[in-house]
């Protein structure tokens, strides 16, 4: 019954991209990448800001994003992301200590095709969380992650931080 009034107010003459209603940007919004969705409509005008926040809740950052745009951008949806998917390339862009991240309960880390692991924040903050899977994953030995963990943590200290490459090995 609600799809059927849907399409037929829809009917109606659209001139204009912006014209279209909220729940048809989300729904194809659905369909590509989150961290594109925000990069192209962040800042475009009020309506897509307000899109733009609540879709950033569940955030997936693509390998290839510029760390730039990270660093420009994330402050203004870091208090919304609920959840982060990740990789772990991006760890030191993300969580550089310039983000706060309030609302964060679950980040997602892999590392291109070969692992997956999610984290839940809800009890540590990211930073100590992510230094822990960390030292998990390098004493289980995945492959590839001895390498990407020795280029974020290279000497020896005792506060577990993204932002400093010095993270203690357990």
């Amino acid at each position: 019954m609600y799809f059927e009034f849907f399409i037929l107010n829809f009917s109606l003459k659209v001139t204009c991209l912006e014209e279209l209603p909220n729940e048809l940007f989300l729904l194809i919004f659905s369909y590509l990448k989150s961290d594109m969705v925000i990069q192209t409509f962040l800042d475009l005008n009020q309506r897509f800001q307000s899109l733009i926040l609540q879709y950033s809740r569940h955030l997936v950052l693509s390998a290839d994003i510029d760390p730039n745009w990270i660093k420009k951008r994330m402050l203004s949806i870091e208090n919304n992301i609920q959840t982060i998917t990740l990789n772990i390339k991006l760890i030191r862009s993300v969580f550089s200590g310039k983000y706060s991240y309030p609302n964060l309960h679950s980040i997602t880390l892999y590392s291109s095709i070969d692992w997956q692991v999610e984290l839940d924040t809800e009890n540590e903050s990211p930073a100590v969380t992510i230094v822990s899977a960390l030292n998990v994953l390098e004493k289980c030995s995945f492959e590839g992650i001895e390498q990407k963990f020795l280029e974020l943590h290279r000497s020896d200290h005792r506060n577990p931080t993204i932002d400093s490459t010095q993270v203690r090995l357990l």
